[in-house]
């Protein structure tokens, strides 16, 4: 952010010395930490468009066929060998943070299977009783 400021200062200060040279300079600076800051709060907002891809193919697995623990571990699977086969640490990163996500929202799906078959269950002994 400070390299953006001192570029744009640069320029407006070269623009009124009018040194063409040193106010190319001064606003390709300009450009490349603006570019340099971009790149990384967009690097967020793809993370978080990856992990809800993730969940949208999970539903979308379930749709046609596989149950939700195999759909989990078909795309975790998937995810591991990505992050073996990846020699830039970057996106090798980036693939160990969607696989993290994809172990809480596989958690947080368990829990809810869970609770949705203990109440299922306890329906069940109820209606048993009632006749």
């Amino acid at each position: 952010m400070a390299a953006l400021a001192i570029g744009l200062g640069g320029a407006v200060g070269e623009l009124w010395v009018q040194d063409g040279l040193l106010l190319l300079l001064a606003l390709s600076l300009c450009g490349i930490s603006g570019y340099r800051l971009w790149q990384k709060n967009n690097g967020e907002r793809t993370l978080t468009e990856a992990i809800e891809a993730d969940e949208k193919a999970i539903a979308l697995a379930t749709r046609f066929g596989y149950d939700l623990p195999n759909a989990y571990k078909s795309l975790g699977s998937t995810l591991k060998t990505l992050i073996e086969q990846t020699p830039n640490r970057r996106q090798r990163k980036k693939y160990e943070e969607r696989l993290q996500a994809l172990k809480r929202s596989a958690t947080k799906a368990k829990a809810k299977m869970k609770s949705q078959n203990e109440g299922r269950n306890r329906d069940q002994r109820r209606n048993r009783g009632a006749y």
